[in-house]
């Protein structure tokens, strides 16, 4: 359960490197947070977590109009249907950045081997941008960290979890939707690579807010979506979720790959406007000359 609250706590960051040594009073501060209460937690990460790796409890920073997660607005088609494209690659975009801070270290700094992305622990603002939370089970690792330890690549995993969210926001479902399962039992990633190679995603997958009738058994993206933009989406999101690690796509591709796609669509949002701004005023000079 995700919990809105307020935390006093000391800021190291404001004392200057002489004031830490001379022992300087810590100034404090009260900031909005996101904090997550795991109820009886009896698995193998609750039993032996604190053992074999070590779970902190890290506190997100959050604005005052937090709106939920993303979890909860997939949850709503009401709410998916106010989502233009433009704000879901914003949004993707937003997670592919956290997901490559998360896992991009300094030397001097410990990285974070996220193991739990997925669309609860996305939180969204009024605004619609996203942050990622909860990293009850990730592990800090400092740099001289031996990936041999591991039973899991964190980073290929990662990658398929945030072509999963992609996926989700593409088509406005949670991946676990049971529309999913029908035909396959490994859902959503499957079922939509299967309908990107037979050319049947559009009518079959995506949200119905992205996409419009042309007549009985087909439809295309509505105008307010570019096809440009949409395949790059779709492409990357593929390469993500692909069955072999070695064939997922790097986070600098990724992130390469959704602001193109992100530049794109604005692109043609501000092409749109002026040319409607310009027949506004071709009519309204035309009417002028009428009378």
């Amino acid at each position: 359960m995700m919990y809105n609250a307020k935390l006093d706590h000391h800021d190291t960051k404001s004392l200057s490197e002489i004031e830490r040594k001379n022992g300087g009073e810590l100034p404090k501060r009260t900031e909005n947070v996101a904090l997550k209460r795991i109820f009886n937690r009896e698995d193998r990460h609750g039993k032996k977590g604190s053992l074999k790796r070590l779970i902190c409890l890290l506190v997100l920073s959050i604005p005052d109009d937090l709106k939920g997660s993303l979890h909860d607005c997939l949850a709503n088609f009401r709410t998916m249907a106010k989502l233009t494209w433009e704000k879901r690659i914003q949004i993707s975009l937003d997670i592919a950045h956290g997901v490559n801070y998360l896992q991009t270290s300094a030397e001097d700094k410990q990285r974070i081997m996220q193991f739990d992305v997925k669309s609860a622990n996305i939180l969204l603002d009024a605004k619609w941008r996203a942050k990622i939370a909860c990293f009850f089970l990730s592990t800090l690792n400092s740099t001289n960290f031996d990936a041999r330890n591991v039973q899991m690549n964190p980073k290929e995993s990662c990658i398929y979890s945030l072509g999963v969210i992609l996926f989700e926001i593409l088509c406005g479902r949670l991946h676990f939707d049971e529309i999913y399962y029908a035909e396959n039992e490994k859902g959503l990633p499957i079922m939509a690579q299967r309908c990107f190679d037979e050319e049947t995603i559009i009518n079959k997958m995506i949200d119905p807010s992205l996409k419009e009738e042309t007549d009985e058994n087909n439809c295309i993206l509505n105008e307010d979506v570019n096809e440009d933009s949409f395949y790059i989406f779709l492409k990357i999101a593929c390469r993500c979720c692909a069955i072999r690690e070695a064939d997922r796509p790097a986070l600098k591709a990724i992130l390469e790959e959704l602001e193109n796609a992100l530049h794109i669509q604005v692109s043609q949002c501000f092409n749109f406007i002026k040319h409607k701004h310009f027949v506004l005023l071709k009519i309204t000079q035309i009417a002028c000359m009428l009378f």
